[in-house]
């Protein structure tokens, strides 16, 4: 499954990178920069997961031409799946049960016979991510204690954070890692430095907690009560407004002025260089959220089509037309449903008007050369972009019926 993960997003490289360290599979690496984003596939406008930071560390599972690296995903990395496709498990798991908790959940989950969408995640953002990989029913997960999320719409419902499936991989920028020795301690896992979610009981949804830096010994009172004031400012928004209208212009602004105004002085350079890294990570992190509303009313409006659609199929019922779903000549097809093979049902004009799932034991081949009508339950399958009607009953159509 692995193989298959990696072979999605890039080609495994066969040979060592000329430059650099030579990574390997099961080799260890150790984050030797300011910051690495972490990827849901090796290009730089995926969907970012969250960072690694400066001493962060990182197991490979794979090599990707172009620079990347696959990794198991940090202690940090979430995923989405929605609630109606897992059913919740019978005990807690682990130290914890969160059962006896006013809005927590079991830590189990397992997920429904006809499978569950896995969605990448960011621990610091409001939404779910795009879709990542489908799990098979029966796969159990691992429930994250953090609240659900509405994704709304007609095409959205409520989602769980689970943690990364097993055969999940993340990607990341071979720059800026470098082995870690055998028998060196390994880098203790984090949680994320920013942001931590605070939920209690009768909030409608959580909201976000900036959490404190930590500055250096002997940072001079008038910068150390400025940086305060940032400090709290950065608290107002990050906990009173939606992620994806999160902005810090005015923070910048001050932050910079005061880097400006300290000189040479290390230590200012250090406090100020800490808040500057957070903005860059916020304002990333607001980017991306921002984007997937985008992409999320893209989906709505598509809804909105699809929804159209099935109402043109609905209007093709009618006395004059014996009560059929649709009517038109029938043509086997390339496409499969649940390993069924399914027929084209064409118009006059020759166009696909929908795709007909046909149970067995139904006598087709008489009604290959005729005009028919088509009796069963349709609707319109996304996969497909078309009507999928699940047929009861064929009967060749009498010419001026």
């Amino acid at each position: 499954m692995l193989g298959l993960v990696v072979a999605n997003f890039g080609q495994v490289a066969s040979e060592p990178a000329r430059t650099g360290p030579q990574w390997t599979a099961g080799m260890k690496g150790r984050v030797a920069v300011n910051t690495i984003a972490v990827h849901d596939a090796p290009r730089e406008t995926a969907y970012e997961l969250g960072r690694l930071e400066p001493g962060d560390g990182a197991r490979i599972r794979g090599v990707v031409r172009g620079g990347w690296l696959a990794i198991e995903p940090p202690s940090w990395a979430i995923c989405w799946v929605e609630r109606t496709s897992v059913e919740l498990g019978e005990e807690g798991f682990g130290s914890r049960d969160h059962r006896r908790e006013p809005h927590g959940s079991p830590l189990t989950a397992w997920v429904k016979d006809a499978g569950a969408v896995v969605r990448s995640g960011n621990p610091r953002a409001g939404l779910p991510g795009p879709p990542r990989m489908r799990l098979a029913g029966g796969t159990m997960v691992r429930l994250v204690d953090r609240p659900p999320v509405a994704m709304g719409g007609a095409i959205g419902g409520r989602w769980y954070a689970v943690a990364p499936p097993d055969d999940l991989v993340c990607f990341i920028r071979a720059d800026g890692l470098i082995p870690l020795a055998e028998g060196t301690a390994s880098v203790a896992a984090r949680t994320p430095e920013t942001v931590q979610v605070v939920f209690r009981p009768g909030d409608e949804k959580p909201t976000a907690a900036a959490r404190s830096l930590l500055d250096p010994p002997g940072l001079p009172r008038e910068v150390s009560a400025e940086l305060a004031g940032i400090d709290a400012a950065h608290r107002a928004v990050v906990s009173r407004r939606r992620v994806a209208d999160w902005r810090f212009e005015a923070e910048r602004a001050r932050t910079q002025a005061i880097l400006k105004r300290s000189g040479d002085d290390p230590r200012v350079g250090e406090a100020v260089s800490a808040r500057l890294k957070r903005l860059d990570r916020d304002e990333q992190t607001a980017a991306a959220a921002r984007d997937f509303e985008k992409a999320l009313a893209r989906m709505r409006a598509l809804d909105a089509e699809v929804a159209a659609a099935e109402k043109r199929l609905a209007g093709t019922s009618s006395p004059r037309a014996g009560g059929y779903a649709a009517t038109g000549f029938m043509k086997p097809s390339n496409q499969f449903v649940d390993g069924r093979k399914l027929y084209a049902l064409l118009g006059d004009e020759g166009k696909t008007l929908a795709f007909l799932d046909v149970p067995p034991g139904l006598e087709i081949e008489p009604m290959t050369t005729v005009k028919v009508g088509v009796r069963g339950r349709a609707h319109f399958d996304q996969d497909l972009g078309a009507p999928l009607i699940t047929v009861r009953e064929l009967e060749p159509v009498v010419r001026g019926r």
